[in-house]
């Protein structure tokens, strides 16, 4: 039978999913706005060195000017995706609070009351701690400079070379047999994808925490939770199932404390990992079936910090007079193998695909075997699916 731990664990798995796929709605947009001001600046370069008519002065005002109008384009560009990119992010950490304390309510009694925070604060949270170093608004500055002096090293050092304009346009937009991938302007937005990915986890994750500081005197603490899968980098397997303190709430025995304790994902550029919450096991009311009380919901309602208020007991002994003391903990031995397989069909076809999700209900494949010794998944025909 499950507990409430492992519901709430289970929920806030699905729920990272459906994270990374909102980070990847953004990055969509975001790039859209990127690639038009590529196609814009591929136009303008070919344009500025055709009127130069292969003589390049470095020191010429016409070559001043092309560095200036990269730089204007650029600056322009950077700007208006900082913009949208801020606007989605301050939605985004409000919505994730609400559904973490959603989460929260839904697997607690009516008895224990969620406290929640304001969209304020936990945006607030985003952009006071750093991701991987820096502060959101520095990593898209640094976003827009490299950019900037990229091109304009590609563009000199094709000039310097004495290559021809095609040469040079290959060097920045990449060349049509690689599907414009292997230039200077691609490499940008691999990087813009992987700030914006990146940045999504790290909201997320600070706007839970919001939520879970906010309630720690009904958590024990709060455990890592990395991806199960050939990509999950060696520092996020380490950290896996490892508990950090919340407030000052001492780490029960049975606890493998995270190291160090105040450690948070994102761990690195492209981390997927998250933390989850552990329910205090005397605090929480035990396990969800126990709430068998023949009484009302309203009549049950009870305020236990109000209670203990007024008795002068501690929470925990007004709480222990009521439930069961005991709640099982997240199992600390879970794989996503395991978890996929406790959810139902239309869930294991969401993730998978319905061919793959009937290959992995009837036993014949394992989620190791739908992809290959680098982590690319397989396709059907590579599979055997007809």
């Amino acid at each position: 039978m499950l507990t409430i731990n492992d519901d709430l664990f289970h929920g806030s798995v699905r729920h990272q999913i459906r994270v990374r796929r909102y980070a990847g709605t953004v990055a969509v947009a975001i790039l859209a706005i990127l690639e038009k001001a590529d196609r814009e600046l591929t136009r303008l370069l070919r344009d500025r060195l055709s009127e130069m008519g292969g003589k390049y002065d470095l020191k010429s005002k016409r070559w001043e000017r092309l560095l200036s109008d990269i730089r204007d384009s650029r600056k322009e560009v950077f700007t208006n995706i900082k913009t949208q990119a801020f606007d989605d992010f301050k939605k985004f950490s409000a919505v994730e609070v609400a559904a973490e304390v959603a989460a929260l309510v839904a697997v607690l009694p009516a008895e224990v009351k969620v406290a929640s925070v304001s969209a304020a604060e936990a945006w607030t949270a985003s952009k006071v701690k750093p991701v991987a170093g820096s502060f959101m608004q520095e990593w898209f500055k640094h976003l827009a400079d490299t950019d900037q002096k990229s091109i304009q090293r590609a563009v000199q050092m094709g000039v310097t070379q004495g290559e021809a304009i095609p040469d040079i346009m290959r060097r920045v937009a990449g060349s049509a047999a690689n599907a414009f991938r292997d230039g200077t302007l691609a490499t940008t937005r691999r990087q813009v994808e992987s700030v914006v990915r990146t940045v999504v986890n790290h909201i997320s994750n600070e706007a839970r925490e919001a939520v879970w500081e906010a309630n720690s005197d009904i958590l024990i603490g709060l455990r890592w939770t990395s991806v199960l899968d050939g990509r999950t980098t060696m520092i996020c397997m380490s950290r896996d199932g490892m508990i950090a303190p919340i407030g000052d709430k001492p780490l029960p025995e049975w606890a493998v404390p995270l190291e160090p304790p105040d450690a948070r994902p994102p761990a690195h550029w492209g981390c997927r990992s998250v933390m989850t919450a552990v329910i205090d096991g005397e605090g929480a009311l035990g396990e969800r079936p126990y709430v068998t009380d023949t009484r009302g919901r309203k009549e049950r309602e009870v305020d236990f910090r109000a209670q203990a208020k007024e008795t002068g007991q501690s929470i925990k002994e007004v709480r222990s007079a009521w439930a069961d003391a005991n709640i099982g903990q997240a199992p600390g031995e879970t794989t996503y193998q395991t978890w996929l397989g406790q959810q139902t069909a239309a869930f294991q076809d969401e993730v998978l695909g319905p061919a793959r999700g009937r290959l992995f209900r009837s036993g014949k494949l394992s989620l190791s075997q739908f992809v290959d010794s680098s982590g690319k998944t397989l396709t059907l025909d590579q599979l055997g699916v007809e």
